[in-house]
């Protein structure tokens, strides 16, 4: 039989107590985790994607935004801009132009169906130090 006065510390308590607060692990110091046991079983190894071309928004095939990468006089130079976007997509193409009777070339990446997914693209280049910007056809 329960003792009158006496506070009850097992589990017929009041079910009116407050519940209980978890309480913060203690934190281990990087040198303490150097002396920690080793798991006896390796890691799995979790497939990555290849790093090499950013992971960006796919143009659409015909999409009327594209990023001009660069405009030339020499098909050369356009050629060179070109090989170095293709290192990273592989989306982008010359266009040749003559307007009043002068031949340029300007090297354009993509063919988005939105602003917003050339804007995308956009980024990446210049982070890669191409100057750019969104084209509209």
């Amino acid at each position: 039989a329960p003792v009158p006065n006496t506070p009850q510390t097992d589990a017929t308590a009041p079910s009116n107590a407050p519940p209980a607060i978890a309480r913060p692990r203690a934190r281990t110091s990087v040198a303490a985790m150097g002396t920690a046991a080793k798991p006896a079983v390796a890691p799995t190894p979790v497939a990555v994607a290849a790093a090499s071309k950013p992971a960006v928004a796919a143009p659409a095939k015909f999409g009327p935004y594209s990023v001009q990468i660069g405009a030339f006089g020499s098909r050369a130079n356009a050629e060179k801009i070109l090989q170095k976007h293709a290192e990273m997509f592989d989306d982008g193409r010359i266009v040749e132009l003559k307007p009043e009777g002068k031949t340029i070339f300007r090297v354009v990446s993509g063919g988005f169906g939105t602003r917003d997914a050339a804007m995308q693209r956009e980024i990446v280049l210049k982070r890669s130090g191409f100057n750019t910007y969104v084209r509209y056809k």
